[in-house]
């Protein structure tokens, strides 16, 4: 090959190798340029080559010389600078480059993949913010046993398919642990927590599943709580015969309305309630002194002790010293005058004179446990509890708690024991007829008897059934009630 034609093939391929690395310019540049048809960037005329000067070709074709390789101006431009790398418009997610100066922006080429993540994506933030809301349960209610808790709830509609229900229990310290105590199915909204201690309290929240696999869990209900305690055994009806005489006899005296309250009515159906029970007259005051003493004793008001000191013979005088009257609210022993929720004229042994010594003993305030150890105990609740300043239900509520009380004492569970709950007077609507529940061991479950009986039938009963004697005023041509309630 002669050197002529060694030099044609040497410029054929510098003038290829320019044309590649134009070429390559072109493409970089048609996939940058903004919204431009693919068309037109495949049509877009290649920049002209530039050619060598004349002193170039001069020197090129001269022998022995090396040609000198031909660049483009634009890299030969001290003052050029590298194109900026493309960036992200924030409000239209087109990405700009170094046309921006231009006011040019381009798109960056996206894969096929990554459109479908994206598509996806929307699609499933679109139809979890469409979803409607997973409500909790409503209603939740806890009904304590005999060492357990009944839940009970309403399924709330929430326009989600409800697959289940999880229960939670709090720890003991109040903090809500994270795995529930049981999950129910849905059609299951009911839950009994058995195994629980008696007198300790429990609470309670639930909340709704869905049925999603796996589940979304709505938010806990509100709470709701319970104390399990044990099932008291009915006080009456444990055995068939009476004692002859009684240790101890306990009355609890309430004020002016019937019994219509729960526990008042549970109980009388338990033990036995007199259906035709009569006070003597009103107001409070002459009724306290008949039922203890067998006359109102020519009392007609509500007045303080020292408006009607008696000397008269009462069934405390008659147990000698064997007789305590506990009275809720009141400050000191054998209060003569009233204060605050404490009402004298509802304590009768403070009317008593002859008695008056032993009253400072013996009539007391109403502890948290009940002194039931004297034969005769008289028990006194204050103006809100005995229903006089408050409701029935007031008076019902504090029933519950004190009776069980007595029921559970050491002197009830001696089988000789018996407790008659009535009330002074009636509030003027029922011709004074007024509500008498007789509790004892051997008194029959329910029964009711339609005899006639008053303050003084339960003076007389009370006398014969401790042994006193006499029989104090209008209490001797009283009706019994021991044959009728079987005491």
């Amino acid at each position: 090959m002669g050197q002529r034609r060694r030099r044609r093939l040497a410029r054929a391929q510098r003038r290829l190798a320019l044309g590649l690395r134009a070429g390559g310019r072109r493409v970089a540049r048609a996939l940058l340029q903004p919204g431009q048809p693919a068309a037109a960037r495949t049509r877009a005329p290649a920049p002209a080559v530039p050619q060598p000067a004349a002193d170039d070709r001069q020197e090129r074709d001269r022998p022995g010389i090396r040609p000198r390789r031909a660049v483009h101006p634009r890299l030969r431009d001290p003052r050029a600078r590298p194109r900026p790398p493309a960036r992200a418009d924030a409000a239209t997610g087109l990405h700009r480059g170094a046309g921006a100066a231009a006011g040019r922006t381009f798109a960056e080429k996206r894969s096929p993949a990554l459109c479908v993540v994206v598509a996806v994506a929307v699609a499933v933030a679109v139809t979890a913010s469409a979803a409607p809301p997973l409500r909790p349960p409503t209603n939740i209610t806890a009904k304590s046993g005999d060492r357990q808790v009944t839940l009970t709830w309403s399924a709330a509609g929430s326009g989600r398919k409800v697959g289940g229900y999880r229960v939670y229990r709090a720890n003991a310290d109040g903090s809500w642990p994270a795995t529930p105590l049981a999950t129910t199915a849905r059609t299951t909204t009911t839950y009994v927590d058995s195994g629980l201690t008696n007198g300790t309290s429990y609470s309670y929240r639930v909340t709704t599943l869905d049925n999603s696999t796996p589940s979304n869990e709505s938010a806990p209900s509100t709470t709701a709580s319970a104390t399990p305690q044990a099932t008291a055994a009915s006080p009456c009806g444990t055995t068939s015969t009476p004692p002859s005489t009684y240790d101890h006899v306990v009355w609890v005296v309430m004020e002016n309305h019937s019994y219509s309250a729960p526990y008042e009515s549970q109980l009388a159906g338990q033990c036995g309630s007199a259906s035709r029970m009569f006070a003597e007259t009103h107001p409070s005051l002459p009724n306290y002194i008949a039922m203890t003493s067998g006359s109102p004793q020519g009392i007609t008001d509500d007045n303080a002790p020292a408006s009607h000191p008696l000397n008269v013979p009462s069934i405390f005088s008659l147990t000698s010293g064997g007789w305590r009257s506990l009275e809720e609210s009141m400050p000191s022993n054998c209060l003569l005058t009233n204060s605050g929720q404490y009402a004298v004229r509802h304590n009768p042994a403070a009317y008593y004179t002859n008695i008056r010594t032993e009253c400072g003993s013996l009539d007391i305030p109403l502890g948290t446990t009940p002194d039931l150890s004297a034969r005769f105990t008289f028990v006194t609740p204050n103006l809100c509890n005995d229903t006089h300043d408050c409701s029935v239900q007031t008076g019902d509520t504090w029933l519950k708690g004190f009776l069980p009380k007595v029921f559970s004492s050491a002197q009830y569970h001696g089988g000789r024991t018996a407790v008659f709950l009535t009330w002074d007077e009636d509030d003027s609507s029922m011709s004074n007829q007024i509500p008498a529940i007789v509790v004892a061991p051997s008194v029959p479950a329910g029964v009711a008897p339609t005899t006639a009986f008053n303050h003084y039938s339960m003076l007389r009963s009370t006398e014969e059934m401790l042994g006193l004697s006499p029989l104090l005023g209008a209490a001797a041509t009283a009706t019994s009630m021991r044959s009728a309630f079987n005491l």
